[in-house]
């Protein structure tokens, strides 16, 4: 029985809108986690001046 190798090419297709990463680098998405984990940051700072809404 032969085995049979798959070579997948990845190309970057998009990137990060806030870093600028490319979808390779951050598994397919439009933002990468380190840059959603500093928009919760910045959000729950943000928060705790303040009791009216953002929109």
């Amino acid at each position: 029985m032969s085995v049979t190798s798959i070579e997948v090419n990845i190309q970057p297709t998009h990137k990060c809108s806030f870093c600028g990463k490319t979808n390779v680098e951050v598994a397919g998405v439009s933002i990468c986690q380190k840059c959603v984990f500093q928009c919760v940051d910045i959000v729950f700072k943000y928060a705790e001046k303040t009791n009216s809404p953002t929109y």
